[in-house]
């Protein structure tokens, strides 16, 4: 397994590519990418009101993958098992997707699984891809992909899904009708420490550390969602879309694959995997042939941008 790591910092972005190059026998036998992550930082200021110790709220970082599957382990250990089994056993709708809590990070126990993580994450109770159509009474320890006594993991999807699938997603609320994920970042953190396995499904699989951040002058805090808005692309092959400016400010594409787009003047640009872009034209057009995710972070609210 070969790698290549690229950074990037363009206007509020900080972004680190790995690239791994895998031989076809590497892939076969699954082989994986792994890392630990040693958690977030508690911080009382920062913390979810009305939870433990174990969330904090963050800016938007988060890691997205070109192809294939991940799993993260959230390690408790044997000293914390029953705060770890006092979240298990929390009612999903509740505290996750309750839908008064969307968009909030300020008040309440914030909005915990952002559009994105509802389209990417492992389902035990169907056994596949997206939370969607979850039970009243559904705990947490029924829809994670696998719980012990010391640690919960959840597995995520970086592939398209079939027509079937994406039309389920449709359907629930968690993709729009014309292929586009609104909320993709993750509004808190986990304070405990974490195992990823990355699983590339190709001979080249690619993770995306995209970092940004931004903090109004007239504040100290970092909460950016009256200000900002993210939003994620499906393109599929051969299928048409169209990218449009959105909001009053600026705007930003990450692609996360090498994708061509069409700009007005009929040029034909490389979105480089991973690479934030500005978005100056109206519009871009993807290539028919291109598919993938595309990253789009947009400012909504201008009145108090830094000057």
């Amino acid at each position: 397994m070969k790698f290549e790591n690229k950074h990037y910092k363009v206007s509020n972005f900080t972004n680190s590519i790995i690239g791994a190059k895998l031989t076809d026998e590497e892939v076969a036998a699954n082989e994986s990418i792994k890392n630990f992550a040693p958690g977030a930082d508690f911080n009382e200021g920062l913390r979810l009101r009305g939870d433990s110790n174990e969330f904090v709220k963050t800016p938007w970082n988060m890691e997205f993958m070109s192809n294939g599957t991940s799993t993260r382990k959230f390690i408790y250990g044997p000293t914390q098992r029953t705060e770890l089994r006092n979240f298990v056993r929390k009612e999903v709708l509740r505290f996750g997707l309750e839908e008064i809590q969307h968009g909030n990070i300020g008040n309440g126990l914030g909005y915990g699984m952002s559009n994105w993580l509802r389209f990417i994450s492992h389902n035990s109770l169907t056994g596949e891809q997206g939370w969607y159509n979850i039970p009243k009474g559904a705990i947490y320890d029924d829809v994670l992909y696998e719980t012990t006594n010391t640690d919960f993991t959840n597995k995520t999807y970086y592939d398209i899904p079939n027509q079937t699938k994406l039309d389920e997603m449709i359907a629930a609320g968690i993709m729009s009708d014309d292929y586009v994920i609104h909320e993709v970042f993750p509004k808190y953190k986990h304070t405990k420490p974490s195992e990823r396995i990355y699983t590339p499904g190709m001979t080249t699989g690619h993770i995306i550390c995209a970092s940004f951040a931004y903090q109004r002058d007239l504040t100290k805090d970092i909460n950016m969602y009256s200000n900002w808005h993210s939003a994620m692309h499906v393109k599929r092959t051969d299928q048409p879309k169209q990218i449009n400016r959105a909001g009053s400010g600026r705007n930003y594409l990450v692609s996360l694959a090498d994708i061509k787009v069409m700009t007005p003047e009929r040029r034909l640009k490389l979105l480089p995997i991973g690479r934030p872009i500005a978005l100056e034209s109206d519009h871009v057009v993807v290539n028919p042939g291109d598919k993938g995710f595309i990253l789009h972070i947009h400012e909504i609210n201008t009145e108090d941008t830094p000057k």
